[in-house]
């Protein structure tokens, strides 16, 4: 199984992609997920700490 994880792409020329590393188990998808409806939330303005 191959690692799961969220990759970032940032305007920082030393290292202009990060990845976040949620593993190998079968709980990584659903961890993804959860991160992905976070950065959602923040580019949609709706997340609490986004105002």
């Amino acid at each position: 199984m191959k690692n799961s994880g969220i990759r970032l792409t940032v305007k920082n020329l030393d290292h202009p992609q990060w990845f976040y590393n949620t593993g190998k188990d079968k709980n990584a998808e659903a961890v993804c997920r959860k991160w992905e409806e976070i950065f959602q939330q923040f580019n949609d303005g709706t997340l609490a700490i986004a105002r």
